[in-house]
């Protein structure tokens, strides 16, 4: 069977409301002032890093501690199962509807495999991958591409996942890239990075039509 590649985070997920409840929290923390969900929204979908985020309410002089207590909360277990939880039942659907005909993984940046694991198990969804691949939340196409070196991809399977990463990844081993733009990153971000994805959906319904 072919395979497919899933990215998590901002694409089988939605963890655009996680990051920006774990940003207030640590502003809040430090009694500073911060962005409404849209505002920081807005921001982080034209490429703002962390510090510019912090710049626009003048608290990038905490940077390091929030670099710090991001990496604390960002994975914390029950951050992780209320935020993340939203369209699951579609989602648990949705690869119900793969699991037959292609060998399913998953591929993620998380530094906590635990949790991940202990995530994928709360929402039901654990099993209907053939394996988890996991790496640093702060790695990047490098730390994917020797994840799913181990499992021989071939020019016939499909990477699917929201950033510039997954498609740099789908690029090194020759394979389908789908791009979802459920998180971050945006269509026109992705083509101003001069990166071309063979396809483009817009919800994970229409992955089939392309399969």
């Amino acid at each position: 069977m072919n395979k497919i590649y899933f990215d998590f985070d901002g694409t089988l997920i939605d963890h655009k409301l996680r990051n920006y409840e774990v940003y207030k929290k640590i502003l809040s923390e430090e009694s500073m002032n911060y962005l409404s969900f849209e505002q920081y929204l807005s921001f982080r979908k034209k490429g703002y890093n962390h510090l510019n985020i912090l710049q626009q309410t003048n608290c990038d002089d905490i940077l390091e501690i929030f670099y710090k207590k991001r990496n604390k909360y960002l994975e914390n277990y029950n951050y992780l199962v209320k935020y993340d939880a939203p369209n699951i039942k579609n989602i648990k659907t949705f690869l119900g509807n793969l699991f037959n005909d292609y060998n399913l993984y998953l591929v993620s940046l998380r530094d906590s495999k635990y949790n991940l694991i202990r995530e994928l198990k709360y929402f039901g969804i654990y099993y209907f991958f053939k394996n988890i691949l996991t790496d640093s939340q702060y790695g990047n196409s490098e730390n994917k591409i020797k994840l799913m070196e181990k499992t021989f991809p071939n020019k016939s399977d499909y990477i699917v996942g929201d950033s510039d990463i997954d498609l740099i990844v789908g690029d090194y081993f020759n394979i389908n890239t789908v791009f979802y733009p459920g998180g971050f990153f945006t269509k026109k971000r992705i083509k101003e990075l001069g990166l071309y994805p063979k396809y483009i959906i817009h919800n994970l319904g229409e992955l089939k039509e392309v399969l």
